[in-house]
């Protein structure tokens, strides 16, 4: 399986530009989505540039209807080449094989990496806005 070819390093780079990103092992990033029910290797779907892994869509089936597309990721020095979109086209048509009307994913609004014009492109549209707020807690306040 693709995973296990997979590195902390590579998917760290990977998501280095998502807010709150922390770096942190491969095995504990990918383990939640391994552990899923819903988790089916056959909705995994990778581009790669000979041996090397350089982008990844690691989806699922949410419903009858709805799909999920829980990771999509392209290395940074692979992105602006078309491979996110390729990902994302790649995932709807097999979504839509196994009869899903609907492909869903999350997304930082105000992501560096510009995933946001990479979804409106590709047909996407928002659906669901979460605001987060936080606060610096520290003793004495």
């Amino acid at each position: 399986m693709f995973l296990s070819s997979y590195n902390s390093l590579q998917l760290n780079e990977v998501f280095q530009d998502a807010w709150g990103h922390a770096q942190e092992p491969f095995e504990s990033r990918t383990h939640e989505f391994l552990a899923l029910e819903t988790f089916d290797p056959t909705l995994c779907f990778l581009a790669c540039a000979g041996e090397t892994i350089v982008g990844f869509a690691m989806c699922a089936e949410l419903n009858v209807k709805m799909g999920n597309i829980e990771e999509l990721g392209v290395r940074r020095t692979w992105r602006n080449c078309g491979l996110g979109r390729a990902l994302l086209l790649h995932t709807f048509h097999e979504f839509a094989k196994r009869g899903k009307q609907v492909a869903h994913l999350s997304v930082d609004t105000e992501s560096q990496t510009g995933a946001t014009r990479l979804y409106e492109r590709a047909g996407m549209h928002v659906t669901l806005l979460n605001d987060f707020y936080e606060k610096e807690c520290s003793r004495g306040q």
